[in-house]
């Protein structure tokens, strides 16, 4: 069986897939403030601005906003409906790509027939990820330079070439401006280079030193608010990151969490609900096989590997940092839970019966992606779904929902001047989605049972009573996380 060719296979009709569903996933919350992040730094790198512009959203990177907005340019006189589809198949792209350089190192890390391409497949079919591939541009672009650091990393260890050395450090600059905790990629990966006993030890400090050297000028290169604070940005970034002024409350597993108050199980619970249920196995398996047959003698990569996942995830359980939306702002370690269970997997695969076990395992997770459509960005596994109460954690915090709610009252409603209201904006983002002839039949309000229809989502708390009819409802297998009430005017 060609493995390899059927991996491209798989790669080819993922990508067309991804591309032709883009019009599935609406707009997030945020996503009109991070295109303003771009117009802001653009403009103030073109010398159209002074620096308080930029320090109204100081502490993100605007390097996608950035990029995204020039090759706005090129359509700068379409429909905003159409510059956010540009942004959402550049986003796509970037994880396309990133989605192959992950196979490149499953290639590096599995022995088996079939166990670097099952291990890259499972990626790409976590439902999760590819729902958040087309639009987060923060959390999965920050994952995507992950893999590219990764990839650079493992490339060096083959060809010593200093070039490599430097396109690294300068990824990890970048990912490091779009989520600080590119410091922990850092930090693995200059002990990474430590533990290159390939190579002599002053020889091993010189590319430390160098790939600190590069990775920071390339922070400052892409951060343009740290051209003017070059040193107190730091402080003020760090007390942003550990001390985030977040205001609401999180729901896991039933409790409510205080902003900065996680309990040590807030992130072991998150994955316990949030993996396929086989990912969890086998990186379980993954870690054992290390320990056993290599403990100590792992090389370099390997220990790199597990410091991106060991560092970050005891710092929050011992820290205790400020998290919301779930885990997303962990959403990097997906990259090496899947790293490593896809060594668990290569083990598995080194048993009678391969292909018969391939198919088994390619099967399960087709499965999972496919009865999550056309949620998949409310993903939540078998453990959840047989054996936790519903409505026990956090739901749509994208409300991404509300698109579909939206299409529903399009659809089933011939009126104008339809008044929509909403605990959130969502409902009026999504309408520039859906473009000018359906948008101009909308009008919106946040003022709660204002409106013909009110339109609900479910982030953490149940649903507001209201005087009127329930006439559309999008529900997952165990709860429903959005709906619409036609009220009682």
């Amino acid at each position: 069986m060609n493995y390899k060719r059927l991996f491209l296979l798989f790669f080819i009709f993922y990508a067309i897939y991804g591309f032709i569903s883009l019009p599935q996933f609406g707009v997030p919350l945020d996503e009109l403030t991070q295109r303003y992040i771009g117009i802001q730094n653009n403009r103030f790198i073109s010398g159209n601005a002074d620096i308080k512009e930029v320090e109204e959203n100081k502490y993100y990177g605007p390097i996608f906003e950035s990029v995204s907005y020039i090759f706005e340019q090129l359509i700068y006189n379409q429909p905003l409906r159409n510059k956010l589809y540009m942004r959402h198949t550049l986003m796509f792209s970037v994880f396309l790509f990133a989605f192959y350089y992950f196979y490149l190192i499953c290639k590096r890390i599995c022995s088996k027939k079939g166990a670097a391409e099952l291990s890259a497949i499972s990626f790409a079919l976590y439902p999760t990820l590819f729902s958040h591939a087309h639009y987060n541009t923060k959390d999965t672009l920050f994952l995507c330079l992950l893999v590219f650091c990764l990839y650079f990393f493992v490339k060096f260890r083959e060809n010593t070439k200093i070039r490599t050395l430097i396109f690294g450090a300068i990824v990890v600059g970048i990912a490091t401006t779009v989520r600080f905790s590119g410091i922990f990629i850092l930090f693995s990966i200059l002990v990474g280079l430590m533990l290159n006993f390939e190579n002599r030890l002053n020889k091993r400090i010189v590319h430390i030193l160098l790939y600190f050297g590069i990775a920071l000028l390339a922070f400052y290169a892409f951060f343009p608010l740290f051209w003017i604070h070059p040193f107190e940005g730091w402080a003020k970034l760090w007390l942003y990151v550990t001390i985030n002024p977040w205001p609401s409350e999180v729901l896991c597993a039933g409790v409510w969490v205080q902003p900065g108050f996680h309990p040590w199980w807030y992130l072991p619970a998150w994955f316990g609900v949030n993996i396929p249920v086989l990912v969890i196995i086998f990186f379980l398996f993954g870690i054992f096989k290390l320990i056993r047959e290599k403990g100590c003698a792992m090389n370099s990569f390997y220990w790199v590997i597990i410091l991106v996942f060991a560092v970050p995830f005891f710092y929050t359980i011992m820290l205790h940092p400020t998290l919301y939306d779930g885990w997303r702002h962990l959403q990097f370690l997906i990259v090496p839970i899947f790293l490593i269970a896809g060594i668990g997997m290569d083990k598995f695969l080194e048993y009678s019966y391969q292909v018969f076990r391939f198919w088994i395992m390619v099967t399960y997770f087709v499965s999972v992606f496919v009865i999550s459509y056309p949620l998949q960005y409310n993903y939540f596994n078998e453990v959840y779904k047989l054996a936790i109460k519903p409505n026990t954690f956090t739901q749509d915090y994208w409300c991404l929902s509300t698109l579909p709610c939206l299409k529903w009252i399009a659809a089933n409603d011939t009126a104008n001047n339809i008044l929509i209201s909403s605990f959130t904006n969502s409902p009026e983002m999504q309408s520039i989605w859906l473009g000018y002839e359906a948008s101009k039949k909308f009008s919106f309000s946040e003022k709660t049972g204002s409106g013909q229809y009110e339109i609900q989502v479910r982030r953490d708390k149940q649903f507001q009573k209201l005087a009127g009819q329930e006439v559309f409802v999008v529900c997952t297998t165990k709860d429903t996380i959005a709906r619409v009430i036609k009220l009682r005017q």
